[in-house]
């Protein structure tokens, strides 16, 4: 029998959630990604996903899901997980072609077991075509503004975690997200104009 007011609230429907971030707001927006982040980041380990990489392949696959919200027509939470472990999909591959490698291919082993790193034994020219190239890198971060600056330092240089960042940077999970694969983009057409 239920008293006069309720002991403690409902927790808001996972589709309740996503209907108010379509509305635009963004406290329920970051809620939803509290409630689906670690989900799916457990069903990408599942499919084979590394740690390190089903976080990241998470991040983009939430990152996309925000950007096309508005295309989602499911009423199911089965249906939006079937599209948000879709876009998933869809990330994770694109990491592994861009990247040129297989999930889980092993690290190549010495004698011994041990880790077998490569040795820095190129010729000169090729050191030497390394370091400008890691020059021409670096300046085409300097060209960037100083908030794209620093979410790529903080990601790529620091290792950061998106809610690490998120607090630094003052800035909403989604803000800061958004401001990454914008700032990559940027950085990448100042490291090589021509690419298409």
């Amino acid at each position: 029998m239920r008293g006069e007011g309720p002991i403690s609230a409902e927790p808001v429907s996972l589709l309740e959630m996503l209907r108010r971030a379509r509305a635009g707001e963004a406290p329920a927006w970051e809620q939803l990604l509290a409630r689906v982040r670690p989900e799916l980041c457990r069903r990408l380990g599942a499919r084979g996903a590394p740690p390190a990489d089903a976080s990241d392949v998470a991040q983009e696959a939430l990152l996309a899901c925000w950007n096309h919200l508005a295309q989602f027509r499911g009423t199911t939470e089965a249906e939006f997980w079937a599209w948000l472990d879709q876009i998933a999909r869809r990330k994770f591959l694109d990491g592994v072609r861009r990247e040129g490698r297989r999930p889980h291919q092993p690290l190549p082993e010495d004698a011994y077991g041990l880790v077998a790193l490569p040795g820095n034994d190129s010729r000169p020219s090729e050191q030497v075509a390394r370091q400008e190239e890691d020059q021409r890198r670096e300046a085409a971060l300097g060209r960037l503004s100083a908030d794209d600056q620093q979410v790529l330092r903080l990601r790529f240089h620091e290792q950061r975690e998106w809610p690490e960042i998120a607090v630094q940077m003052g800035r909403s999970l989604a803000a800061v997200m958004k401001l990454y694969h914008r700032a990559l983009d940027r950085w990448k057409s100042e490291v090589d104009p021509d690419a298409c």
